[in-house]
C-alpha cells in the first residue's frame, strides 16, 4: 500500500505540530459518553484507534455551554468536573503516540433540543420545551420553527435585514439576505 500511497505514512506537520502519519480519524458521534463526559467505553473506543496507528484523532463535539445539548449523549465541558475524564481520555490516546483535537461545539441558531407535542386548530405540531436558541441572527432554520434570540444589539453585520425583536412567532417574520 506504501507505494500506491506514498504520503499515507510520513509525517505530517500543522502549525508546527507534527502528526506522525495522514491517517485521521474524523469527529463523530459514537454514542458512548456518559453523563456529558468520556466513558470508559469511549475512551476504550479511541485509545483502539491511536493503538492501531491513526495519527490524528479528532474527538466527537464537546458543548460549551448548557444550551448546546442536542443530544443526551453529546459530551460537555462546562465545568471543571470534566477535566480528569477528558485527561484520561487524551492520556489513553497519545500513549500511542497519537494526536488529539477536540471540537468546542454550541449549534447556536441550529439547536432542535427536546420537542413535546402540543395542538393547534387539531393539527399537532412540535413546540419547543427550551427557551429561544442563542444565535448570531434571528433568521429561521429550515428544519425547526424554534425562535432565535439575537446575541448583540444593533445593526446587524454584513448589511442583512433582521426579524423584528419584538416578533414571538414560530416562523421568522423576514429572511436573511444581502441588501443591494
Amino acid at each position: 500500500m506504501a507505494s500506491r500511497f506514498p504520503n499515507l505514512f510520513s509525517p505530517f506537520a500543522l502549525k508546527g505540530l507534527e502528526i506522525r502519519n495522514r491517517i485521521f480519524s474524523t469527529g463523530h458521534d459514537t454514542y458512548l459518553p456518559e453523563d456529558g463526559l468520556p466513558s470508559e467505553a469511549y475512551i476504550a473506543y479511541q485509545r483502539a484507534r491511536a493503538k492501531g496507528g491513526t495519527g490524528l484523532i479528532v474527538v466527537q463535539v464537546v458543548g460549551v455551554h448548557e444550551t448546546a445539548r442536542y443530544t443526551s449523549d453529546l459530551m460537555m465541558g462546562t465545568s471543571d468536573d470534566c477535566i480528569p475524564h477528558f485527561r484520561r481520555l487524551i492520556e489513553a490516546v497519545h500513549a500511542h503516540g497519537t494526536r488529539v483535537f477536540i471540537q468546542l461545539f454550541h449549534p447556536g441558531r441550529e439547536v432542535l433540543g427536546p420537542a413535546r407535542r402540543r395542538r393547534t386548530g387539531g393539527l399537532c405540531a412540535l413546540a419547543p420545551r427550551h427557551p429561544s436558541a442563542s444565535a448570531p441572527s434571528r433568521a429561521a432554520v429550515g428544519r425547526d420553527r424554534r425562535d432565535r434570540r439575537r446575541l448583540w444589539r444593533g445593526r446587524p453585520a454584513h448589511g442583512r435585514s433582521e426579524a423584528p425583536t419584538g416578533s414571538r412567532s414560530w416562523r421568522a417574520t423576514a429572511t436573511c439576505r444581502p441588501s443591494s
